[in-house]
């Protein structure tokens, strides 16, 4: 579940005292101003039993990425990141195409985006 920033996961499925823990991922998927979206659009893949990648797209048409890792000791590992570089035009929306490959779409256009150590790089493809 997604809200205010922050994720939240239920490693057990009971109704017992405790919530559950909320993980800060610093973003929170919008539609983005003049979207014609109804509702915000987030990817995700897992890419194994205890990693999970989530991309989106903030109010402002920045697009997020966040990796996380889920510890057997139910601790979790978040890295977050941002394409903050200006654009004309922000995203409208991303798809997780492998991990660690993002395509942001925009009005008139899809970027190609790696995204991993400490920031997210445009990815140049090759033309045929």
């Amino acid at each position: 579940m997604l809200g205010a920033g922050f994720a939240c996961y239920l490693n057990e499925f009971s109704a017992g005292p405790v919530p559950p823990p909320l993980i800060r991922l610093g973003w929170t998927p919008s539609a983005p101003e003049g979207s014609t979206l109804a509702v915000p659009h987030l990817a995700y893949l897992q890419t194994s039993i205890s990693d999970l990648e989530l991309a989106g797209i903030a109010n402002d048409g920045c697009l997020y990425w966040s990796r996380l890792r889920l510890e057997d000791d139910g601790r979790a590992e978040v890295k977050t990141i941002c394409s903050r570089w200006p654009h004309a035009e922000g995203y409208l929306t991303a798809a997780i195409i492998r991990p660690g490959l993002v395509a942001g779409v925009k009005k008139d256009s899809v970027v190609w985006l790696t995204c991993g150590a400490q920031r997210i790089l445009e990815k140049k493809l090759q033309q045929d």
